[in-house]
């Protein structure tokens, strides 16, 4: 192995210290790591979990939610409804609504936390459904959580009266079920993509123990992350929406970066280097790239702390943690861990791909042969494919998003058909508008009243208002600030809600209590309206954020304009044509009824902004690793038009196998219940799919041929700047850019 010796010395140097380290004392490291671990999982257990609540809303909402709060109103407490009905749907009589009231009424008495319990049964205009109600007291916030009692006590109250059925549901047991559907959803995508992953992973490394390894560090590395953030709540509030793309971009990333490390490592162990110089070889090499494109994913999910919405900052710091965290289990454990195991990686080996793994070294001549087809002609190749990337992209002009509303939730939940029955018989026990008014004076001033007055004539013949809407004022302790729910007919994007909503903010509000007092407009309709209109305004700049960062990071690894610009291109192009496949599947209702499917017409409001950062992020983790290799070959002596070849062959079977492992994981979530994440797990995969094979395969080489030696020249004012890379040594061999022939 004497040939490896001067070479060994320089990759000792050139890899990082923090793996040097870890390679030098692998038992601290790993002790290190566990500590790490550990310590966010206990900070998260003395902090606990803050969630997002309405005050932190955008626009006129979140205004109108800050008044009320501020005005001393006590927080909306979590109202529940009973519906009572004839099995056979016929109009029921008195005897049976008094034997349904009576029997809810009895069961429900000694349930904790029931109050305001009506004593009227109202009646639906056909006489087919009586409704009681009450409220859950205490915070609304937990009331899922205590809401059990009540469900059961209905559940006895149906079962002991024949030919009646007795059905709940209210603000806290439909978000009981909701949250049980996500959870079995999440569980149910993790018992797929953990198998699933496992799988490609055995066939990559053709050895059990190797596949073992990335797949444990990122699962410990998950846990780390979902600690730290959870210690980060009281700051940073989080959902069920933040816990899942941590998930899911945390594995994806976490398993990719051990890859890419573990691949190199081994290949380097089968040329003839000892263990520990084999890891720092692919640390200095594969490790650097990781690194690079680490903190390009950390840099672009970071622009979701622009969008101005606390859902959005919660994913955002949520999806740095999680990358910072793989991140640094790659840097740390992954060494030591390699280190320790040393030969033993390897064991139970699938001996048909172990052995095709040790002769090939992960060379791929498929891959190669796509290379030279795209480069023999590359601007006929960037024409032609980039073309064809522009017309699946082209829907995007079409692009109609909207938030999810109940509407969208799958009816295998009893308590959503139980609450498409409510809303069908008492329109006005629906969505709301509540109207928030403030003054100085207080709300008895007779201008005032005189206002409000005039703002309920003008609803009563608004369009979309529930007709049978009786006002009922609410006036705050102080007295200098009031309330009216305003029943709206639909769900929170029908007509009646956005007509009435646009009417009320528009028109009737500054004409009648907007000259006397402040008046805001919250409710579903409105919070969906306005968290709608702030992504779509604060988009071109959080697009502008992440280019300019990444173009920046790009030439601080590379010191190349060019190279930075062309990967700006790129990742714009794998955007756009994941945006053009959502509208066609889900506007244009393409592949209605597959995996289960039900297109809504419409895009998810938040999923083009997470989209966007997501992407241009995770597609850095195939570029950089493709232009590392392929800026290595030119270092090793060979021409540009050689080196594209050299590094797109080398990396393809590597990239190939993270790219199947991300659209494994994402694919998952295509097969839950709930419409957005169908989208959010269809637009990634898709996105992914493109990235790692058109883009990285065909598209990035031809782009590259095109440039020839510019892509690889350093400006002299590159040299002033820092730098995560290495730079080009002198060339001393031909500049050519023709490929050299054996």
């Amino acid at each position: 192995m004497s040939e490896h010796t001067a070479s060994d010395r320089q990759m000792r140097r050139r890899a990082p210290q923090i793996v040097r380290w870890s390679t030098a004392h692998p038992v601290w490291a790993i002790v290190t790591w566990v500590v790490i671990v550990v310590a966010s999982v206990v900070a998260a257990g003395v902090v606990g979990t803050h969630s997002t609540d309405e005050r932190s809303q955008p626009g006129d909402s979140g205004r109108a939610e800050r008044l009320l709060h501020d005005a001393g109103f006590p927080d909306r407490p979590a109202a529940e409804h009973v519906l009572i009905r004839r099995t056979d749907g016929g109009v029921l009589t008195t005897e049976e609504r008094s034997a349904g009231a009576a029997a809810v009424t009895r069961e429900l008495r000694s349930v904790p936390d029931v109050e305001n319990l009506s004593t009227d049964v109202a009646v639906s205009s056909d006489g087919r459904v009586a409704l009681m109600q009450w409220d859950v007291a205490g915070d609304p916030t937990t009331a899922d959580q205590r809401v059990e009692p009540m469900i059961a006590a209905v559940a006895r109250a149906d079962a002991s009266t024949p030919g009646l059925s007795i059905a709940q549901v209210g603000d806290a047991s439909l978000n009981r079920a909701i949250s049980q559907m996500y959870g079995d959803n999440f569980q149910r995508a993790e018992v797929l993509s953990l198998p699933l992953t496992l799988i490609i992973l055995v066939i990559v490394f053709g050895a059990v123990v190797a596949a073992l390894v990335p797949l444990l560090l990122a699962v410990i590395s998950l846990v780390a992350a979902f600690g730290i953030t959870t210690a980060l709540s009281p700051l940073v509030a989080g959902d069920e929406t933040t816990d899942s793309v941590r998930l899911i971009i945390g594995l994806a990333v976490g398993v990719d970066y051990a890859l890419f490390i573990m691949r190199r490592a081994r290949n380097e162990r089968y040329e003839g280097r000892s263990t520990r110089d084999a890891i720092l070889a692919a640390s200095a090499t594969s490790g650097r790239a990781v690194v690079i494109s680490g903190l390009t994913v950390m840099i672009a999910v970071a622009g979701m702390l622009f969008a101005g919405d606390p859902t959005f900052t919660s994913m955002g710091v949520g999806c740095m943690v999680a990358v910072g965290t793989a991140l640094l289990g790659s840097m740390i454990a992954l060494p030591a861990v390699l280190v320790l195991l040393g030969d033993r990686v390897d064991t139970l080996r699938v001996p048909w791909l172990a052995r095709h793994r040790r002769e090939t070294h992960g060379d791929n001549r498929l891959w190669g042969a796509v290379v030279r087809g795209a480069t023999r002609r590359p601007g006929i190749t960037v024409a032609v494919v980039g073309g064809l990337m522009l017309v699946a992209a082209g829907p995007v002009l079409g692009l109609h998003t909207k938030l999810p509303d109940l509407q969208d939730l799958p009816r295998t939940i009893p308590e959503m058909r139980t609450m498409d029955a409510l809303e069908a018989a008492f329109p006005a026990e629906g969505g709301t508008h509540r109207i928030a008014i403030g003054t100085t004076t207080g709300v008895d001033a007779p201008e005032v009243q005189e206002a409000v007055d005039a703002m309920v004539t003008a609803l009563r013949t608004t369009p979309g208002i529930a007709p049978d809407w009786t006002p009922a004022p609410h006036v705050s302790p102080n007295g200098r600030a009031m309330y009216l729910d305003v029943p709206y007919l639909g769900d929170d994007t029908a007509p009646g809600a956005t007509g009435s909503l646009a009417a009320l903010r528009d028109t009737i509000i500054p004409s009648t209590v907007g000259k006397v007092a402040d008046a805001y407009v919250t409710g579903d309709a409105a919070g969906s309206h306005d968290f709608t209109a702030l992504i779509n305004q604060r988009l071109p700049l959080i697009m502008g954020f992440v280019i300019v960062l990444t173009i920046l990071l790009m030439i601080l690894a590379f010191r190349s304009p060019w190279l930075a610009g062309m990967t700006a291109l790129l990742n714009l192009l794998s955007v756009g044509v994941a945006y053009g496949l959502l509208v066609l599947v889900f506007q244009h209702h393409w592949f209605d009824g597959v995996i289960g499917i039900t297109t809504t017409g419409s895009i998810v409001a938040w999923l083009p902004l997470f989209l966007f950062v997501v992407l241009f992020g995770l597609s850095m983790d195939y570029h950089v690793f493709v232009l590392s290799r392929i800026r290595e070959a030119i270092a090793d002596g060979a021409t540009p038009a050689e080196a594209i070849e050299i590094g797109v062959r080398r990396t393809a079977s590597v990239v190939t196998s993270a790219a199947v492992i991300m659209i494994g994981a994402f694919s998952m979530f295509a097969f839950l219940s709930t419409i957005d994440m169908k989208q959010l797990g269809i637009g990634l995969a898709l996105a992914i799919a493109v990235d790692a094979t058109i883009v990285r395969g065909v598209m990035l080489p031809a782009a590259l041929r095109l440039l020839g030696e510019r892509a690889w020249r350093e400006p002299e004012w590159t040299r002033r700047l820092p730098h995560l890379g290495e730079s080009l040594p002198p060339r001393t061999h031909t500049t050519s850019d023709e490929p050299a022939h054996a």
